[in-house]
């Protein structure tokens, strides 16, 4: 944490379980729901550049979706598409709970979103958090650039910034120092976790949806946070015209 000048860090809990090993501050985690901000910045970077404009229909880019053509680029960033979320598909919950490392690509992505049949709701009608926002921003910018959505998030954003120990992944393996990953029995949500009776499940997995968690240490959460908000290299014109909703809400995804 930073404020001004003065800068905190600090952890909690175990980064193993079975060793009781302590949970570093500079150890690797995914940063998984806050990828969207990085994601968010990246569009703004590319409409600054004229590449694309955050008027345009979600259907110039990615044809076939629903509310594709009336949807915008601003409706995908502010959470206001009213496309149905791909990640609250049932059947695509039982096939990654199965294998949370399972091959997922963007085609996969569009054939869940296909689905749903009908939006939710019809653009701008009302702001819904939702991972099918920013798996499509994702390939709008492959789309408008020609390069990956991580190669994208990586020159315009990460590098720029001077993020040296955050990176986008291209595989599944997460650098050492990191803590184990677990998934805990979430079949009763209000209850306490009780890893005795319930031990929870190991996974160490990218989650399959586009784009790819980036990977960054416990303690550089603080610059880039301090980054967004001061920067000047950060895209100012279109940032303050279109903030995306989960920044203000201050709900980042799972």
């Amino acid at each position: 944490m930073r404020t001004g000048s003065p800068s905190w860090s600090g952890t909690r809990g175990v980064a193993d379980l079975s060793t009781g090993q302590p949970f570093g501050a500079t150890d690797n985690v995914r940063i998984a729901g806050i990828t969207k901000e990085f994601t968010a910045t990246a569009v703004l970077r590319v409409v600054d550049k004229g590449q694309t404009s955050q008027t345009d229909p979600l259907e110039k880019y990615v044809p076939g979706v629903v509310n594709g053509t009336t949807a915008t680029i601003a409706d995908l960033l502010g959470m206001r598409s009213g496309i149905p979320d791909f990640t609250a598909n049932a059947a695509f919950g039982k096939r990654f709970d199965a294998d949370p490392t399972l091959p997922w690509t963007d085609r996969d992505t569009l054939a869940v979103i296909a689905e749903a049949g009908r939006p939710d709701v019809a653009p701008g009608e009302k702001v819904a958090y939702c991972d099918s926002n920013y798996a499509l921003l994702g390939i709008v910018l492959a789309k408008v650039t020609g390069r990956t959505a991580g190669e994208v998030i990586t020159t315009e954003v990460i590098q720029p910034l001077g993020l040296r120990s955050t990176s986008y992944p291209t595989a599944a393996a997460v650098p050492t120092p990191h803590p184990q990953a677990y998934v805990p029995d979430v079949a009763a949500p209000p209850a306490p976790f009780d890893n005795k009776a319930k031990p929870p499940k190991l996974v160490n997995e990218p989650p399959p949806r586009a784009p790819c968690s980036p990977l960054s240490p416990t303690c550089r959460r603080c610059s880039w946070s301090t980054s967004r908000r001061t920067s000047p290299r950060r895209p100012s014109p279109s940032s303050r015209r279109s903030t995306p909703t989960s920044w203000r809400s201050g709900r980042l995804g799972p």
